[in-house]
């Protein structure tokens, strides 16, 4: 992580007001927020999740923040390396112990919301939600499609689990978003490996369509994990990232062995009598296209092979 310097510490280091001014028209320095600043070669090469928590660290440590204040919402989920979609990440999201006071700006979003002690936890250098009360407070907040695919991503890397989330949410049963985020708890689901499977679980669902997620299916001597399997039938649905056939192809292997690896599973499922229906992220964009296949492949065989 980028060092920030505040504007008290380069003035102790004999800097002057003008010569911070003029190191960032040059480029030498990045101002982060008011009255801190970070390298520029430092920060060049972050992501957008990166400087997102370089802003929360400048927020947090020069910002003259109150003692009760947390990282939470998008910032906490950030911290708790939880992946996001569609969550804007222009302002850092920070709860004060508190029922009224909360307020909106260009770079600070404040929340008024009481918290326990039980909610809070170190993570990344700071003083955070815990990732229980982050995704209850997500799944308040944001749209169900965006807040599943958070609760999806934490049930899968941290186990949790949608009864911890509700615990969270009967602590204040009349909290905004309740009844949207209960939704949320009791939808999520661990099986959904990725954004995309979660956004295609959302859209399947609000087809009528009911998947099991992580399906396996044994072919012969070989056993393979589906991505979905519409439940009562032989239709297979795979999301397809690409992801595989690129940055997380194994060691000693090229994007051609994926490839043909994902042939050969493939052709099995098929022989075994499955009918497999493929997307890719182009795809979500139009749903139709996707529910239109599997009606499809329903309609061919609804029975399941023996």
């Amino acid at each position: 992580m980028a060092r920030i310097t505040s504007r008290s510490e380069a003035l102790t280091q004999g800097y002057t007001d003008s010569e911070l001014r003029r190191m960032c028209r040059t480029g030498d320095l990045t101002r982060v927020r008011r009255g801190a600043y970070a390298s520029s070669d430092d920060i060049a090469d972050l992501s957008g999740q990166e400087r997102h928590l370089l802003l929360a660290r400048a927020m947090m440590t020069t910002g003259n923040t109150a003692p009760d204040a947390v990282l939470s919402h998008a910032s906490a989920a950030i911290a708790h390396g939880i992946d996001l979609w569609n969550v804007p990440l222009s302002a850092v999201h920070i709860t004060r112990n508190r029922r009224t006071g909360g307020r909106t700006g260009p770079v600070r979003h404040v929340h008024a919301s009481p918290y326990d002690a039980d909610e809070v936890t170190d993570v990344a250098g700071f003083r955070s939600t815990t990732v229980s009360r982050t995704i209850a407070d997500l799944a308040c907040c944001l749209p169900f499609e965006e807040a599943v695919c958070a609760a999806d991503d934490a049930a899968r890397r941290f186990g949790l689990a949608g009864a911890q989330v509700e615990e969270v949410l009967s602590r204040r049963p009349t909290r905004s978003g309740h009844a949207r985020a209960h939704r949320v708890a009791l939808f999520m689901d661990a099986g959904s490996e990725s954004v995309g499977e979660s956004r295609s679980r959302v859209l399947l669902h609000a087809a009528g369509f009911a998947v099991s997620t992580q399906h396996t299916i044994t072919c012969g001597n070989t056993s393979y994990r589906v991505d979905f399997l519409v439940d009562g039938s032989n239709v297979i649905g795979e999301f397809d990232g690409r992801v595989k056939y690129g940055r997380l192809v194994p060691a000693g292997e090229t994007p051609a062995d994926v490839l043909w690896r994902e042939k050969l599973r493939e052709d099995a499922l098929r022989d075994a009598g499955y009918t497999v229906v493929r997307w890719t992220w182009q795809d979500l964009a139009t749903p139709s296209i996707i529910i239109e296949r599997i009606r499809r492949a329903l309609a061919r065989n609804r029975t399941p092979p023996a």
